[in-house]
């Protein structure tokens, strides 16, 4: 019985080092010819790399990072919203 318990304990301790270290990066998904509207995801955060004349956003280069922040399901959580960034 102490074998599976310590054995148990090694797995739990394991799983949470990973997810730690996991959780420390975000990855940027490379969608540059889709226009996505704001609510397309839901409970969620996503970075997105975008080509700026695709999603006609004003300012200057050819491509763009989009903030997409996503609170809940239904607007009961507020609403999603996007945040652009580029070189003008």
């Amino acid at each position: 019985m102490k074998n599976y318990c310590l054995l148990f304990i090694f797995f739990a301790l394991n799983f949470q080092l990973k997810a730690q270290v996991a959780a420390n990066t975000l990855t940027v998904h490379d969608t540059r010819a889709v226009n996505d509207a704001p609510n397309f995801l839901s409970q969620s955060l996503r970075l997105d790399f975008k080509q700026r004349n695709t999603i006609g956003v004003p300012g200057s280069g050819d491509y763009s990072s989009n903030i997409t922040i996503a609170p809940w399901v239904n607007a009961t959580g507020g609403l999603s919203h996007q945040l652009n960034f580029n070189d003008g």
